[in-house]
C-alpha cells in the first residue's frame, strides 16, 4: 500500500500569522506620546511635571524608552500626583520600559504624571524619555 505524501516542510496545524504593533480599535480611543529631553548635572534629579490626563479620559500606558548620553547606572521614576507609584526603573545608557495590566499602567482623569530623573553620574549628560499609550474615553 503506497501513502500519498502530503508535502515537506510546516505541519498541517500551521497557520500563518501577520505580527502587528497594537492597533487603536475604537472611536472612544486616542494614541498618545511624549517625548521629553533634559540636561542634569553629575549628581543631581530633574524632577518634571510633564502631562495631566484630561477630562473624561483615562490614561493606559503601553511602554517606553529612556537613554543617556553617558553610561552609568541611573534612574527614573515615574509618580502620579496622589504619590502613586507608575514604575521605578534602573537603566544605563538606555532602557526599554514595558507596562503590562498587573504593573499600574492605568492614569486616572485629572492625574498628573511626573518623572523623576536622577544623573548618577560624576559627568553632566543629557536624558531622552519617549513614553506611549492610549487614552481611553470614560
Amino acid at each position: 500500500m503506497t501513502v500519498k505524501s502530503w508535502g515537506k516542510g510546516r505541519p498541517d496545524y500551521y497557520k500563518a500569522a501577520i505580527s502587528s504593533r497594537p492597533q487603536v480599535l475604537e472611536d472612544s480611543q486616542v494614541k498618545w506620546t511624549q517625548t521629553t529631553a533634559y540636561t542634569i548635572n553629575a549628581g543631581s534629579v530633574v524632577i518634571d511635571t510633564f502631562y495631566t490626563i484630561p477630562d473624561g479620559y483615562t490614561l493606559e500606558l503601553g511602554g517606553g524608552f529612556v537613554s543617556c548620553t553617558e553610561s552609568c547606572i541611573n534612574k527614573l521614576r515615574l509618580v502620579t500626583d496622589s504619590l502613586e507609584l507608575i514604575g521605578d526603573f534602573r537603566f544605563d545608557v538606555q532602557g526599554i520600559i514595558m507596562f503590562s495590566a498587573t504593573a499600574g499602567q492605568t492614569v486616572p482623569s485629572g492625574e498628573t504624571i511626573t518623572a523623576y530623573v536622577y544623573n548618577n553620574d560624576a559627568l553632566t549628560a543629557t536624558f531622552s524619555l519617549t513614553f506611549s499609550g492610549v487614552l481611553v474615553r470614560t
